[in-house]
């Protein structure tokens, strides 16, 4: 059997998986399985590709795998994910563009993934456009509802103009169609183009993972697991789970930021979310705007507690940072850095997740308890893999709060900006 790990995301989402799973992958001789197991056009991944021969080595995904840039890479869009038909068109033209290879050779769409229509994102656009957003836009929510309400449509089905035409009459709409939409008849075939261009890539999941050909396989999570459906901060959540990657990892690798960031938090608490004025200077300097929404993030110093529970929840083996170079930055303000050891809530002292905060409105009330550590205006020695002593502190310290060790670290937006402190690629290949 293949060798097999996933790489998730363990805070609020964009904490930098794409570059971690870009790496990893780059490591690999063999023949490479990659799979996007949950999500849809709501998420977004920038890889930032030093070795390439372009003038913009910045490459933004949203629906396709990160693994889309590497040679021995099959990228898969597995059963659990979300497919927009006309934005993943426009994304694959785009990759076209810049020159890279996507084809059914190298690209794959489930057959039971599940289709997001514009009716899905219409009504999405209203939780989009709120001042402090609850959504992408992307429609997500609206698809995961209709394939729970079983009146959804898979990929293959949407393939059949016919079949699709059926399905939205009888199953969808049996009461009529909205006539915002326009006919029935006109709206399935508005998607002609789009049918015939993604039929080529019709995959089967599970015959894919019972292929001897392939001698690695790698999950890909969207989203982050405080954001998950079932373990993350409900109703603040999205509409899939980021920490069930499946067919049995091997190991499990948890991606944070060595900060936290987190864009719409209207129905989730931000417990360690940074004063204004550090703030308003932080994040233009960090870039920290949305890669799918372009809206301003939030940002916060890193918690400690909730990434040990997501840590516990997703069983992760190992975690990995990203963004550790940003943190010179505290240095120039003249702060301390902080990290999230406890919470108090209601005057009691919490220095585990408590079954309280399962609730909705428990951790609205949450004061972080901080511990302070001295900045540093240098991440690593001349060498440029050393880390400087403050900055070896802050990872030591997260490493023994998190009871994981910290496998590699994003020091950098580049692909070779990566110091590996833990050679787990060896000991899963070997």
């Amino acid at each position: 059997m293949a060798h097999y790990i996933a790489i998730i995301g363990a805070q609020d989402g964009d904490e930098g998986k794409g570059k971690i799973v870009e790496y990893v992958l780059s490591l690999i001789k063999g023949k490479i399985l990659s799979l996007r197991f949950q999500g849809g056009a709501n998420a977004g991944h920038t890889l930032v590709l030093d070795y390439l021969k372009v003038k913009d080595k910045t490459v933004k995904l949203h629906q396709i795998c990160s693994s889309i840039v590497i040679d021995n890479a099959y990228s898969l869009l597995g059963t659990g994910t979300f497919i927009h038909p006309r934005k993943l068109v426009k994304e694959i033209e785009g990759l076209w563009s810049r020159g890279f290879k996507v084809t059914p050779d190298n690209l794959g769409i489930s057959s039971k993934a599940h289709i997001t229509f514009d009716y899905h994102t219409g009504e999405d656009q209203a939780n989009f456009n709120l001042e402090e957003h609850s959504s992408t836009g992307s429609g997500i929510k609206q698809t995961a509802r209709d394939k729970y309400d079983r009146v959804g449509v898979r990929f293959v089905e949407f393939l059949d103009e016919d079949l699709t035409r059926t399905i939205l009459r009888q199953w969808k709409f049996p009461l009529g169609f909205p006539k915002e939409l326009g006919t029935l008849d006109e709206f399935v075939a508005s998607y002609a183009a789009e049918r015939s261009f993604l039929a080529p890539f019709l995959a089967q999941e599970h015959k894919l993972f019972n292929d001897p050909a392939f001698d690695f396989w790698l999950a890909e999570g969207a989203q982050g697991m405080l954001l998950s459906v079932d373990d993350g901060q409900y109703p603040g959540i999205t509409s899939s789970n980021p920490g069930l990657p499946p067919h049995r990892p091997d190991r499990v690798i948890g991606v944070y930021k060595m900060y936290v960031s987190s864009v719409g938090i209207k129905d989730r608490p931000f417990v360690t979310e940074m004063d204004k004025e550090s703030s308003s200077i932080l994040v233009p300097e960090w870039g920290e705007f949305g890669t799918t929404t372009g809206k301003a993030r939030h940002i916060g110093w890193f918690d400690a507690l909730a990434g040990r529970y997501t840590a516990d929840c997703a069983h992760m083996d190992y975690i990995a940072g990203t963004c550790f170079d940003r943190l010179e930055s505290i240095a120039r303000l003249g702060k301390k850095l902080k990290i999230c050891v406890a919470y108090e809530v209601d005057g009691r002292r919490f220095d585990e997740w408590d079954v309280s905060f399962d609730r909705r409105d428990t951790l609205w009330r949450a004061k972080p308890i901080y511990q302070e550590m001295d900045p540093w205006d240098q991440t690593v020695e001349k060498d440029g893999k050393t880390l400087t002593p403050n900055a070896a502190r802050y990872v030591e310290c997260i490493e023994d709060l998190l009871h994981r060790k910290m496998a590699m670290m994003g020091i950098g937006a580049e692909h070779s900006d990566i110091i590996v402190r833990e050679d787990i690629m060896n000991q899963i290949l070997h």
